[in-house]
């Protein structure tokens, strides 16, 4: 889990922990047209999507094939979904 209860208060998981940092890191700048916020990226990451046989994206982030297919569903959805002349910055 990316946010661990602990006796206080709660942990968010940094990047680093995760196998892949820096795919996962690629892939939530890519997303942030449509996902902007962190929580917002892990949310969706965190769920089975169909477009990607039912996988969870965070857990195909942990190898180069997976991500390339991540990324591939990220950029078809920014161009088929998003109007033509917004701003993505």
């Amino acid at each position: 889990p990316r946010v661990v209860q602990g006796v206080r208060k709660a942990a968010i998981k940094p990047l680093s922990w995760y196998s892949q940092p820096e795919l996962l890191e690629a892939a939530m700048i890519a997303a942030r047209p449509i996902r902007a916020r962190p929580r917002e990226f892990f949310s969706w990451a965190e769920s089975p999507c169909s477009y990607l046989d039912n996988k969870r994206p965070i857990d195909l982030l942990e190898s180069q094939e997976g991500a390339s297919r991540v990324m591939t569903y990220i950029e078809d959805y920014i161009r088929d979904h998003l109007p033509r002349n917004a701003d993505l910055n």
